[in-house]
């Protein structure tokens, strides 16, 4: 009823959260129906970097932490899959996730930007997705993404954009119900073409400051605006922000409108 393939025509929102306080608070925030976790903020948050650092296991146990704190769909942030694909899946479905997004990009070293996996097994691997929760009986939200346009192997922006396309089209004829381009930006006519060329998408884009307004996204036909790691990097750049003002003009700098008995509250239960 709120994911993609259950709602009506309407932009959705997806925040990035990254442990239970971030999945209550963000919850409250008006205009939300669905939480996304953060492969990225959950990682950052246990010490080690975005990729795959964390095992399916150390991931789906902060993923079941964020399902069990909110009364809302959470569509859980897979990475590659964390090998295999099937079993990464009904291990989410486990934990109680409504949907889960899957990308092409291979585990390296600070998670590269520019290793994909080869576009035939990446596809194979989305309709292995889509069968894992046809086995277990359940109507899965599937996003599958592809990490092109963070990619340096291609450096001509035609060549990008043609790879994104017949990327995102594969992933969608293998059964995912959207199909994400992060890192994919352009004006309100730029936008409208990806989705038309996408025969209507249904696409998933990465919220950045480059983007035209929601309504614009919205009669575009852009289906979802996901942010990702962004917002645990805000709190993070305002934390330090905040501590720079202590230092340089003293304690009345650190006003904060979440006071300790919020934080209580938020965590109660």
């Amino acid at each position: 009823m709120l994911l993609p393939h259950r709602r009506e025509d309407t932009l959705l929102i997806l925040p990035g959260v990254w442990d239970r306080a971030s999945a209550r608070l963000l919850a409250t925030a008006h205009g939300v129906r669905a939480l996304a976790t953060t492969s990225a903020g959950i990682a950052a948050a246990h010490g080690v970097p975005d990729g795959q650092y964390l095992d399916r296991e150390e991931m789906l146990a902060a993923v079941a932490r964020i399902v069990s704190a909110v009364d809302m769909p959470v569509v859980a942030d897979i990475e590659n899959g964390y090998g295999d694909v099937y079993l990464t899946v009904r291990a989410a479905i486990d934990v109680g996730v409504e949907g889960v997004s899957l990308c092409d990009a291979l585990p390296g070293d600070g998670w590269e930007r520019g290793r994909l996996r080869d576009l035939a097994e990446a596809a194979r691997r989305v309709a292995t997705a889509r069968r894992a929760a046809e086995d277990a009986g359940v109507r899965l939200f599937l996003c599958a993404r592809t990490e092109v346009w963070w990619s340096d192997t291609l450096s001509d922006p035609a060549a990008r954009y043609a790879e994104g396309v017949t990327r995102l089209s594969a992933y969608r004829d293998e059964g995912a119900d959207c199909v994400g381009a992060p890192g994919y930006v352009g004006d309100a006519a730029a936008v409208a073409e990806l989705v038309d060329t996408l025969e209507g998408g249904p696409l998933d884009l990465l919220a950045d400051p480059r983007l035209p307004d929601l309504a614009t996204l919205e009669r575009c036909g852009v289906c979802q605006l996901s942010t990702g790691s962004l917002l645990y990097r805000i709190g993070l750049s305002s934390a330090g922000a905040a501590l720079t003002g202590l230092f340089d003009k003293g304690p009345a700098e650190l006003g904060c409108a979440l006071t300790y008995a919020d934080l209580a509250r938020l965590m109660e239960g």
